[in-house]
């Protein structure tokens, strides 16, 4: 598959994919690899003692790209590694793979340290050629072109194996750019076999995207005539960017007209006439909220209000934020965070005990603050929380620390690196760490493995730790 389609604790990888079985060995079997196998910068460890951290820890901090993972790699017996790093290798597992850094890097990383690359390469080897299209081809041929790079012969062949297989559609564009990495001109005529198959309105930009990467690897090139299809795709595509590009903006629209558009999903545009609307017209749209109904004009209209502050009272916003609806709750109290007055901090605090709705609920208090936020914060991240529930409060906490710095939020800022399941939120809880000098020195150990490449660049600087 080219898209995630399961998340969770992994099961044994030998129930994943039995040609694994031909690849395990006993402590002391030799490695299947020729002299051609890359070498990695660690050598092979010896057994460590017993492994000091539960199974289903170690794969929460695999799950969300924690460098305490590689940390942990680094005092523990490296075997005990074994399952869930190569779940971790051939299926997503990421929180929000859309917004967060591909974790190949990262996984590399920890196959690094483990001292013992020849069992992740043959589990890639394995997952290459099994049947089961729920792995995330995308990271294994990241993975495994890192090793084809490094000298290894058998990955590659595997690779156009496994793309033939499952042709263009399942695998995608991620592991036809890989394979075009590596091999050019006659990858790109091979991915483009099944090709076809792909939407005609995808296909001009990511056949564009390919040559792309053609062009940085080999400069100039000359495209074969079984390619004109889709050249030519790709050229009309580009001549038609050119002429909308060159068009005129069109007339800037009536509120009437947005509001004849209310029910459709189309919100760019409402977005730049909200942002240049005139008082009047944001006082039409305001007033608009009290005389619709309907459940798609209702959310576009409170979408606008997270780019404008709403005029005069409050009420219809308060109204539509204690709704039995919570996506219409979730955006009233959103579009009540740009407001204050004591009022919209009582809702905020009735809302706060709903899950669905903490981060409108914080970002409201954020605007309101008042002494003992951080106390509550703090206990909101302690809870046992799912995965989103976690992200939602996670993200509010983020926006209240932004609005409202202090020596206080030191705890709130040690839960969020803690407890968050995106590696991408991690970075401003580091971050501002650094900033009050009060990053423990273990955390900024752990942030140079992270999944996220922000924080790891972050922590190159300057020490200001403060100890542990």
């Amino acid at each position: 598959m080219n898209v995630p389609l399961r998340k969770g604790p992994s099961p044994c990888l030998t129930d994943l994919f039995p040609a694994i079985l031909r690849f395990r060995h006993a402590t002391t079997a030799r490695p299947i690899l020729s002299a051609s196998a890359p070498s990695l910068s660690v050598p092979p460890q010896p057994p460590k003692g017993p492994l000091l951290t539960d199974p289903a820890t170690l794969e929460k901090w695999l799950r969300r790209g924690h460098g305490r993972a590689a940390v942990l790699l680094q005092h523990e017996n490296p075997r005990a590694f074994r399952d869930p790093l190569l779940y971790a290798c051939t299926h997503c597992t990421t929180f929000d793979p859309q917004c967060e850094d591909a974790r190949a890097p990262y996984l590399w990383a920890l196959i690094d340290l483990t001292g013992e690359p020849m069992f992740y390469r043959d589990g890639l080897l394995a997952a290459l050629d099994t049947v089961d299209n729920e792995l995330y081809w995308g990271q294994i041929f990241d993975l495994s072109a890192t090793f084809v790079e490094q000298g290894d012969t058998a990955l590659k062949p595997a690779m156009y194996r496994c793309f033939e297989r499952w042709g263009y559609a399942e695998t995608g564009l991620s592991c036809a750019e890989v394979l075009v990495r590596l091999d050019g001109l006659d990858a790109l005529r091979a991915v483009m076999k099944t090709f076809e198959a792909e939407p005609a309105e995808d296909r001009p930009w990511q056949f564009g995207h390919l040559l792309e990467i053609l062009r940085k690897r080999d400069g100039h090139y000359a495209l074969p005539p079984e390619l004109d299809r889709f050249t030519n795709e790709w050229r009309a595509h580009e001549a038609q960017l050119e002429v909308e590009r060159d068009r005129p903006d069109p007339p800037r629209e009536t509120w009437q007209a947005i509001r004849q558009t209310l029910s459709d999903r189309q919100f760019g545009r409402k977005v730049a006439w909200i942002r240049s609307a005139s008082s009047e017209e944001v006082r039409h749209a305001a007033d608009a909220l009290t005389e619709e109904s309907g459940h798609s004009q209702l959310l576009n209209l409170l979408r606008l209000f997270e780019w404008r502050d709403f005029p005069g009272s409050p009420a219809p916003l308060l109204a539509l934020a204690g709704a039995s609806d919570t996506t219409i709750a979730r955006r009233a109290l959103t579009a009540l965070a740009r407001l204050k007055g004591p009022e919209i901090r009582a809702a905020a605090m009735k809302a706060i005990a709903q899950p669905a709705l903490r981060r409108g609920a914080i970002e409201c208090l954020a605007a309101n603050p008042e002494t003992g936020d951080y106390r509550l914060l703090e206990s909101l991240l302690r809870q046992d929380l799912n995965d989103e529930e976690l992200h939602a409060v996670s993200i509010g906490a983020r926006h209240y620390i932004e609005a409202n710095p202090a020596p206080e939020a030191e705890r709130t800022l040690l839960l969020l690196y803690e407890n968050t399941p995106c590696s991408m939120c991690r970075y401003t809880p580091v971050k501002k760490l650094l900033e009050l000098g009060r990053l423990p020195s273990s955390i900024r150990e752990e942030c140079c493995y992270d999944a996220d490449e922000d924080t790891r660049t972050l922590v190159k600087g300057p020490s200001t730790d403060a100890g542990d």
